[in-house]
């Protein structure tokens, strides 16, 4: 018989396959943990061909505590670095495969939030892949995004996490609304849903009775975003804000983050 769970998270990576998308050209911050968190990353993309585009970003995040102290800069967050290859598939469509590795500190819930020993981060490995459909209403560029993330967890010396895999699926609206003539300033709102469903540990099916957790909706990530553009420099600046509403999945109870954002995009 069939495992429901994971029928419903093998249906949503279909999903992908079906539906229009295409990807956004900011690098939006990652999730972190702490009520305040800042975001800075930076991206190469470059043409390879007619059809294919190589897109290499590299991300830092730090963030304050989950309750009271308000430092977005206080703890160290994230390291990010990811890969794309982006094929062309017709004038509206394009996909991507794509490949990432993710270093996240790890603290505790409650004060005083240091890191538990002896795994003080977790690394992740993440192969994923995107389905992207442009469209064009007035003079604003709109993208939507389909993706899904294949999300191996390991402690910080590449043993076994708790919680060894998660399958997640997302979808990012993108709208580019210029605000001159010359495309050099532009107003950029996103907004994203994500859904996962965790593979348990041997251990933690034992305890739970179940090997898959419940596949539910884990988090929304809405952005507004300033861009300047410098075309003579190949040059793009972003800066932004996220309202991200999210949760893990083991979790029922959802947490509200603040992403202060920037990223610099060479092109």
């Amino acid at each position: 018989m069939v495992n429901p769970t994971r029928f419903t998270a093998l249906l949503a990576f279909a999903i992908p396959l079906l539906v229009p998308n295409r990807a956004a050209a900011q690098i939006g911050a990652e999730a972190q943990g702490g009520k305040l968190t800042t975001w800075v990353a930076f991206g190469l993309d470059k043409e390879l061909s007619a059809h294919w585009t190589s897109v290499t970003d590299i991300g830092f995040g730090r963030h304050s505590d989950p309750t009271g102290d308000l430092n977005p800069v206080k703890r160290q967050g994230l390291f990010v670095l990811t890969q794309d290859f982006i094929y062309q598939l017709a004038p509206h469509w394009r996909t991507a495969v794509s490949v990432g590795y993710w270093r996240r500190n790890s603290y505790l819930e409650e004060a005083p939030y240091e890191a538990s020993q002896p795994n003080t981060y977790r690394n992740e490995l993440r192969p994923f892949q995107k389905l992207y459909y442009d469209a064009k209403f007035g003079k604003v560029l709109f993208t939507n995004t389909l993706r899904a993330d294949y999300r191996f967890y390991f402690t910080s010396d590449f043993g076994r996490w708790p919680t060894p895999f998660e399958f997640r699926a997302r979808e990012m609206v993108n709208g580019k609304i210029p605000l001159d003539s010359q495309g050099r300033h532009w107003l950029i709102l996103n907004d994203e849903i994500l859904t996962a469903a965790d593979d348990y540990s041997t251990a933690t099916a034992e305890k739970t009775g179940h090997r898959w957790s419940p596949y539910k909706l884990t988090e929304n990530r809405a952005s507004v975003f300033y861009r300047r553009s410098f075309p003579e420099h190949k040059l793009d600046w972003d800066i932004g804000l996220m309202y991200q509403y999210w949760r893990e999945t083991q979790q029922p109870a959802f947490n509200v983050s603040y992403n202060l954002m920037m990223d610099f995009i060479i092109k």
